[in-house]
């Protein structure tokens, strides 16, 4: 279950994407449309968890920025964005319905959340996002700036969802 769970956050996008601006080998390109395809075509939104569909957001999202930053990217296959911005709508729509209700899991998905706003332009959705991010650190984030888990990782990834926020 652990190797499904890491194999739809689609982290290799990000790789893919770097390949494809360091090298500009279309191969790099036609492997992570190929990937995504396959997952909207094998799976439903709302399958994995909610904190394993945020981080495949964000994935797509940032890899998706690689490879058009890139010289000489050609575009997404016909079609193909539209189905993905229809998808990230989707998964962000049923994500902002099932949030996991506190901690490190929480802050990761909503921060996937201002991540498809920012990235779609969707300003309602980016400061709906915003302002449940600032409650979640009031909450989760002790006086001494310590992540109320007391975990090293956990803290780190909620830093790196606030810091990424702030900069967004």
């Amino acid at each position: 279950e652990e190797w499904r769970i890491e194999w739809v956050k689609l982290y290799e996008g990000l790789d893919l994407g770097h390949a494809f601006g360091v090298t500009g080998d279309r191969d790099h390109l036609d492997a992570w449309q190929d990937l995504v395809e396959a997952f909207l075509e094998q799976v439903p939104v709302g399958h994995d968890t909610s904190d394993v569909s945020g981080r495949r957001v964000q994935n797509w999202i940032y890899a998706w920025q690689r490879f058009a930053a890139a010289d000489g990217y050609p575009g997404l296959r016909d079609g193909l964005a539209g189905r993905i911005v229809e998808r990230l709508v989707a998964d962000a729509d049923h994500l902002a319905e099932h949030l996991t209700a506190a901690r490190n899991h929480r802050t990761l998905e909503l921060y996937a959340l201002l991540v498809v706003g920012v990235a779609l332009g969707d300003t309602a959705r980016t400061d709906a996002a915003l302002d449940l991010l600032a409650d979640n650190a009031a909450t989760d984030i002790g006086d001494d700036g310590v992540q109320c888990e007391r975990s090293s990782d956990y803290h780190m990834i909620v830093l790196r969802s606030l810091v990424g926020a702030i900069a967004n």
